[in-house]
Parts: C-alpha cells; sequence; structure tokens
C-alpha cells in the first residue's frame, strides 16, 4: 500500500472542541487547531494538496453555514453529525468555518 504524503485516514473519536459543546468525530485530515469564538466553530485542516478532506461533527444543532477558506461547502447533518466534505489547498492548511448562529 502507498499512501500519498500526508494522507491516510486519522481517526480522533470524540475529541473536544475548545470552547465548545461540540466534538470532532473523525477527520480525513490533520487538524492543526479547532475552537469556538463568537458562534462559530473554526478549524484548521491539513492534508495532501488538492485532495478530499472530510470531517465529522458531533454537534447540538445544525451548522447555518460552512466554509472552506471562506468558499461555501454543502454538508450532510443527521442525528446531531455534521459531516463537511472540501478540498485541501495546495498552499497549506484550510480554514473551516462552521456558523453555528
Amino acid at each position: 500500500m502507498t499512501l500519498q504524503p500526508l494522507s491516510g485516514l486519522l481517526i480522533p473519536i470524540n475529541v473536544p472542541i475548545q470552547g465548545s459543546a461540540g466534538r470532532i468525530l473523525f477527520s480525513t485530515s490533520q487538524i492543526l487547531s479547532a475552537f469556538e469564538k463568537g458562534g462559530s466553530m473554526y478549524m484548521e485542516s491539513l492534508g495532501a494538496p488538492k485532495s478530499n478532506g472530510e470531517v465529522v461533527l458531533v454537534l447540538k444543532t445544525k451548522p447555518k453555514q460552512v466554509f472552506a477558506d471562506g468558499k461555501r461547502v454543502e454538508f450532510d447533518f443527521k442525528a446531531g453529525e455534521a459531516k463537511i466534505s472540501f478540498k485541501h489547498s495546495d498552499e497549506g492548511p484550510v480554514l473551516l468555518k462552521v456558523n453555528l448562529a
């Protein structure tokens, strides 16, 4: 099996997000930081350039909107879990912003 650099499935199970009631259920990317501020949750994610990334968050309420590097991305929300899919940048980490309020 050959994996690209910075690729593979990382499985942080139920990792709490600083200042939040939310948790990271799993992520296919390295999470450099995760915190909540001003009604939004922020995560800095790093993966192989231009590869697909996915993170599943356990949340009490459905997010209003989700952005990856300022561009709106679609997400699924079922049974308290938000599945967010995005593309990694070829210029470094991607900043995910999850608007909760």
